[in-house]
């Protein structure tokens, strides 16, 4: 694929206008005046996000760029029974108004991390940070392959040149203004992506681009082949896989009331169906597609359609767009794409460095460190995020097998500690998260992982032998397992101790 020297310039100008919306973002905050504490307000913007732009940035958040590569990628690929991720997203964000938004915010939390650093103490809560921060570089891998791979289509340059451009330039913005340039650039990043995606048809209509759609053999087979147990299995361990992302949360505790934090995540989930139904029209489009009659060349092997070609899996929506949409839509929509990743990608680096700075440096390293050195390990903590993202994006090739990834640690290990903490925090101790972290992160790894190449080590009921899938809902299995043992070992932990079965001397970590 040669440069496009249009698509480059176009990229050009795409990224300047979303720096420069962020420096601005981050001058609004210079103009409120000086804070008595500057790296919080870079966490959590003051807790001054208003309803409307609340609403804009948890949806910009929560639909990225590797969301939407991986529904086409799986509707293309193996049809729309496979695609539950729009639907599992927006129940997620359900679950998180019910369950944490009013509790969290009430208690003024900084960070997902704060109410467990409460209940077991500061170096539980470090050791906890290890499955957020892998899990946010899951997340942002996914983002920045997904950004990578459109930028790559619109431009020519190489798909690593792209990842490593992105990181970049979201890295900028995000280090210099916090969450005060993350919402001002969601606020546009989200109107782009209603633009391009939304109010532009989902079917080829113009361009003499309808012909290359087998409407016989989409109506047939956009399903695809999926058995009603292992359907009913997937939906099960995917449902609430992401229901305790860490930038969620940051949206939630920003929020100026109660109400609006309360609000803000149910707004979230008509949005998050709103702007995936396109995307899956898009799915259906690449699959039922003549691809031989298009302009298409692979680059490996030369073969006429990207679905023969597994390498091309995670370019199939910019693809489609250049190849199966007249001009116009295809400009608009990879413009949406691009958007919909930066606007998450961020969200991603900042909620790292905030985890660390707030959870982790603070409390362990420098208790008494200073507001300006706070303010500068956040940044160096945001682009040693983006390292780590950009290292996963070039390396991993399934956009959609990284969203997979994305919630599984802390789905885990991290949801049932923080759901008991929140609810129940009378029932757990720091004994009992000890255990159950090591049991859940066991209980994961033996079920093994196709995408990173981790063998199953134990085979579940309904273990698919041809493509080495555990259908069964292992994943939940191993959260119930983690929750029921922290209540269960923080019961004996504290029996024993008020017991005098042990002298109070023992207890290292004052359960």
């Amino acid at each position: 694929m040669g440069l496009s020297v249009p698509g480059l310039v176009a990229s050009v100008l795409f990224y300047a206008l979303i720096v420069a919306v962020g420096f601005w973002g981050a001058r609004r905050r210079l103009d409120r005046g000086r804070s008595a504490n500057p790296s919080e307000d870079l966490m959590l913007g003051g807790r001054s996000v208003g309803l409307v732009v609340g609403v804009f940035t948890i949806i910009a958040t929560w639909v990225d760029g590797g969301l939407l590569s991986g529904i086409v990628e799986e509707t293309a690929v193996r049809g729309v029974l496979w695609c539950q991720a729009p639907v599992c997203f927006a129940l997620s964000l359900l679950f998180v108004g019910a369950f944490f938004s009013g509790p969290m915010w009430r208690s003024g939390y900084v960070t997902l991390l704060d109410p467990l650093e409460k209940a077991f103490g500061s170096r539980v809560a470090a050791l906890l940070f290890l499955p957020a921060l892998v899990g946010e570089i899951f997340w942002c891998g996914a983002i920045l392959n997904a950004l990578g791979a459109t930028v790559s289509v619109i431009t020519g340059l190489g798909h690593v040149t792209c990842v490593l451009v992105a990181a970049s330039v979201v890295m900028l913005y995000t280090c210099v203004g916090g969450l005060y340039s993350i919402t001002y650039t969601d606020v546009l990043q989200l109107v782009l992506m209603f633009v391009g995606l939304v109010r532009n048809p989902a079917l080829p209509d113009c361009a003499g681009k309808r012909q290359l759609i087998l409407i016989p053999e989409l109506q047939q087979n956009f399903l695809g082949n999926l058995e009603f147990n292992a359907m009913f299995f997937l939906s099960c361990t995917r449902e609430k896989r992401r229901c305790i992302q860490l930038n969620v949360f940051q949206r939630v505790l920003s929020a100026k009331t109660e109400f609006r934090a309360k609000a803000l995540p149910y707004a979230g989930c008509v949005g998050t169906l709103v702007l995936c139904l396109p995307v899956l029209l898009l799915g259906l489009v690449a699959r039922a597609a003549r691809w031989q009659d298009t302009s298409y060349t692979s680059a490996a092997g030369g073969t006429r359609s990207p679905l023969e070609d597994e390498s091309q899996w995670s370019l199939l929506l910019p693809l489609t767009l250049q190849h199966l949409t007249p001009k116009s839509v295809s400009v608009l929509g990879q413009g949406a794409v691009a958007a919909a990743a930066m606007s998450s990608a961020d969200a991603c680096m900042l909620s790292s460095g905030a985890l660390f700075t707030k959870n982790v440096y603070v409390p362990l390293l420098r208790p008494k460190a200073s507001e300006t050195e706070k303010v500068w390990v956040l940044r160096s903590s945001i682009a040693a995020t983006a390292v780590m993202s950009s290292a996963m994006a070039v390396s991993v090739d399934s956009v959609y097998g990284l969203s997979i990834l994305i919630g599984d640690p802390v789905y885990v290990i991290l949801f049932p500690q923080l759901l008991a903490v929140v609810h129940f925090p009378s029932l757990c101790n720091a004994y009992g998260s000890l255990v159950a972290f090591l049991v859940g992160l066991a209980l994961r790894v033996i079920g093994g992982e196709p995408v990173l190449g981790l063998p199953a080590l134990f085979r579940y009921p309904f273990y698919d032998e041809t493509t080495q899938l555990q259908l069964f809902p292992f994943k939940t299995v191993a959260m119930l397992i983690s929750l029921a043992t922290l209540v269960m070992v923080s019961a004996v932990a504290k029996a024993i101790f008020r017991t005098a079965s042990l002298p109070p001397r023992y207890d290292l970590v004052h359960c």
